[in-house]
């Protein structure tokens, strides 16, 4: 710890996603103090509009610090000695030169509607070249460059006023410590950034038309951009003056949080969507399943991810209906168990999950899901079986392409609490599989990380292994790993229909 740090030392964390923010006082050693959360709004309609409201973000903020502080202890608030945000990604929200906010409505991560703009911008540059330079393997109208060029077009007086577009986690620092800037992690979701050489790249700002003037400023992660002002500190209720890191995007704040801070190590986040991201010093584009890539909150490193959009929630929905008879509270259980009485690979059974659409590599966004080779033998056990398998088959397909580096996967999320799944995973997967003492709050944990490496209480990310604690490991049988890869061929011709039937 760096001279001159109080005795008793915390963070706070601040983990600011699509449905809420969580604030969290995390203690020196990574340990979680005290949690608060509220949520927000997504306004949507037909067209792929995804808008929330700024300052429903800072209003949550406010909700979630003061049930936080509300909870703790006065000694460990007054502890505070740094704040850091993960924030979801692909943000632009502008601000004037005085930080007054310039739309009460933004474009979230998940706004599709600048497709016009898009197809204008690769009408001059080679989506190939973009992509293998900047890593955005999402479709392209996701990202932020886009949003901007449409903004220009269809409210070009708010576009002129804009002094700087920011992301989402950038504009929660901006109300703490009036710092108007972003870190190179989130610049890698924007559609601009040259992730190979980490600078913006001029050619591809040029070919969108914005002006570069208008790109904020970036800083590494941990770097400090401010302190908490005395306004900002009286409405949270913590002491003024508190350092405030420039945080990270969520993908990277949640490899932190799981532990994956050295080349090889992977994560698998089980939530209502999964997905992998495995850790790299090299920007693996491939053209062809198109991971989408962001940089890692450690600079030099960089996340490959792949994911499939509906995997909790295809999973619930199974449940719900067609094992509705389960009591609420034991229901993963018994699900669990009554899939563990069936055999590997149910009986020949597949399922598809794509309940909500598949992933960003298949070929229709339209595509659906299905049980497919039923027949009159097949059991609920089946079923459920076929369910568990297909949430791992599906992430296995899509992420064949990263396989080759990772030797082990960390799981995370709710899913992560199920040995079942767990044995599931190791088999279809074929590598060991770890769980840490914490499989939940992964994006806080990594957060809190920044803040602690930014204050000079540790000097790397090496320290976030031992916060985690033991690992749990679950070792491929590989007998039923050989299984699975036999049934992994059925699988693929199972995706590759749906992604047509998704055409048609």
């Amino acid at each position: 710890m760096g001279d001159g740090m109080k005795d008793k030392l915390c963070v706070l964390s601040l983990d600011l996603g699509t449905g809420g923010v969580k604030a969290s006082l995390v203690s020196e050693d990574c340990n979680i103090i005290c949690n608060g959360f509220a949520s927000y709004k997504t306004f949507c309609d037909a067209d792929g509009r995804r808008e929330q409201r700024p300052d429903d973000w800072w209003g949550a903020v406010v909700t979630a610090v003061r049930q936080m502080v509300s909870e703790a202890d006065a000694a460990d608030v007054s502890a505070i000695a740094a704040i850091a945000i993960s924030g979801h990604s692909m943000g632009r929200v502008p601000v004037n030169a005085n930080g007054e906010l310039l739309e009460e409505y933004t474009p979230i991560w998940s706004d599709s509607r600048a497709r016009a703009e898009a197809d204008e911008f690769f009408g001059k540059v080679s989506w190939e070249e973009w992509y293998r330079t900047t890593g955005n393997g999402s479709p392209p109208p996701h990202y932020a460059v886009f949003k901007i060029m449409r903004l220009k077009k269809q409210h070009r007086d708010i576009y002129d006023r804009a002094a700087a577009f920011i992301g989402t986690k950038d504009y929660v620092n901006m109300r703490l410590c009036g710092a108007i800037c972003s870190d190179r992690s989130y610049a890698t979701g924007s559609g601009v950034y040259d992730l190979v050489n980490d600078v913006w790249q001029d050619s591809y700002i040029a070919a969108s038309g914005i002006d570069a003037s208008k790109l904020p400023k970036l800083y590494n992660s941990t770097d400090i951009i401010g302190h908490v002002t005395r306004e900002a500190a009286q409405t949270l209720g913590i002491p003024a003056g508190v350092l405030v890191a420039a945080g990270g995007v969520d993908n990277g704040c949640m490899a932190l949080g799981a532990g994956c801070v050295r080349e090889g190590e992977a994560y698998c986040s089980l939530g209502s969507s999964s997905w992998i991201a495995a850790v790299s010093q090299t920007v693996d584009a491939d053209v062809k399943s198109k991971p989408y890539i962001f940089g890692h909150c450690i600079p030099g490193f960089k996340l490959t991810h792949e994911g499939i959009f509906s995997s909790g929630t295809s999973h619930d929905w199974v449940i719900n209906n067609m094992f509705c008879g389960f009591a609420a509270e034991e229901r993963y259980a018994r699900f669990d168990e009554l899939a563990a009485s069936a055999p590997v690979g149910a009986n020949g059974l597949l399922f598809c999950p794509a309940l909500a659409g598949g992933s960003s590599a298949d070929p229709s966004p339209d595509m659906r899901g299905s049980f497919m080779r039923m027949d009159l033998s097949h059991t609920r056990a089946d079923i459920a079986r076929a369910t568990l398998e297909g949430l791992a088959l599906q992430l296995r397909y899509v992420s064949e392409c990263m396989m080759k580096n990772i030797k082990c996967l960390t799981l995370t999320g709710g899913g992560a609490r199920s040995s079942l799944l767990r044995q599931i995973y190791a088999d279809v997967f074929d590598v060991p599989v770890a769980v840490t003492e914490v499989t939940r709050h992964t994006a806080a944990l990594g957060a809190a990380a920044l803040a602690l490496v930014g204050i000079g209480a540790y000097e790397n990310f090496d320290f976030i292994g031992t916060a985690l604690g033991n690992k749990k490991l679950t070792y491929p049988d590989h007998k039923n790993a050989k299984r699975y890869a036999e049934t992994q061929k059925n699988f693929a011709c199972v995706m590759q229909m749906a992604g047509e039937l998704g055409k048609a």
